[in-house]
């Protein structure tokens, strides 16, 4: 069972706090830090916030009262005097339901459909209580997909699917070639870069990217602390054409932010970087690479369909969490919010 919980990291805690400079407090409770990150909209001179808490688990599900004042408490201390009016907290839980094989999945849908919905009942019916409602805004995956790279690396081959495999063979005679180049960052001007295809690939695909600011404060920190890996594939004029950011520890490796050329898209480029990252895990003996995001089992049409088709193409194992819930303050209140906000 994957248990690695990247929301509940240090790393992560202090991206949101210290590099994206994100209004966060800490809450002390039952033997855990959890980060709370205020959403904040003024309204006069009152401040309306929705807290939001990434890496929730079933401990916190059984001590809600206990943890709303505990968050009160602290948010009283952080805004220090200034007038707020909390809305809900909003738990993105990371409690596995369910972790499977995820070429598996082709053979047996309706066993590990089945599978998940009687874990999914059991967690809802010891943990989830009236008060809590499925939340109104996304705020972290339903789900992720994790290489085990530690296995032999033939098997590790072995368990990328086909179609995948194809497309990594048709990349891998360009790069042969010498059409194409594929590394590990050299120079500050490869992040820069890397952040000019990631904004694009965020216009193309209507997601939101990471703003300047945050971006330098990410490459320096990254940087200096030797916690990022940056892999590039470059054309012959050493054009970027694409790239994905990992945070890396001794026994993980996590994809943040992935950065494409769309002319590309039919060649095999991104999943042969892809695999090439997967070989580096293997060779630097790092245990995990976690795709960090993919749709829930069993949904049709999610915004991250797509997404999860393509990480699944690696093989490893699709972890299904708890999702998302809200913990209103005042139900009227949050009715009125998240239908006009």
């Amino acid at each position: 069972m994957y248990h690695y919980n990247f929301y509940k990291k240090k790393k992560k805690k202090k991206i949101n706090s210290e590099l994206f400079l994100k209004p966060t407090f800490e809450v002390d409770f039952q033997d855990h830090i959890y980060q709370v990150i205020c959403k904040e909209k003024k309204i006069f001179w009152i401040i309306v916030v929705r807290f939001q808490v990434l890496g929730s688990d079933k401990t916190l599900f059984r001590s809600l009262y206990e943890f709303q004042k505990s968050l009160l408490n602290a948010a009283k201390i952080y805004y220090q005097g200034k007038k707020f009016y909390p809305i809900y907290i909003q738990l993105g839980c990371t409690q596995v339901i369910l972790q499977y094989w995820v070429q598996e999945y082709k053979t047996n849908s309706q066993i590990i459909n089945d599978q998940f919905k009687e874990s999914y009942s059991l967690f809802l019916k010891q943990n989830i209580t009236p008060v809590l409602l499925p939340s109104s805004k996304h705020n972290l995956p339903d789900a992720t997909i994790v290489i085990d790279c530690s296995i032999d690396r033939d098997a590790l081959m072995s368990n990328i699917s086909k179609n995948t495999k194809e497309k990594i063979k048709k990349a891998k005679k360009m790069i042969e070639s010498g059409s194409l180049d594929i590394r590990i960052w050299k120079t500050l001007e490869d992040y820069e870069h890397f952040y000019s295809l990631y904004s694009q690939t965020a216009e193309n695909k209507w997601f939101g990217a990471v703003t300047p600011r945050m971006w330098k404060s990410l490459e320096e920190f990254l940087i200096e602390s030797d916690q990022g890996k940056l892999f590039l594939i470059t054309d012959q004029e050493s054009k970027l054409i694409s790239g994905a950011l990992c945070l890396h520890d001794r026994e993980n490796l996590i994809y943040l932010y992935g950065a494409n050329d769309r002319r590309y898209g039919n060649a095999g480029i991104s999943q042969y970087l892809h695999a090439y990252i997967i070989e580096y895990a293997h060779q630097n003996k790092i245990a995990h690479y976690d795709l960090l995001g993919a749709s829930r089992v069993g949904t049709n049409g999610d915004w991250l369909e797509k997404i999860t088709q393509f990480k699944s193409g690696f093989g490893g194992d699709k972890v299904e969490y708890a999702w998302s819930w809200d913990l209103p303050f005042n139900k009227f209140a949050y009715w009125i919010y998240t239908r006009f906000s």
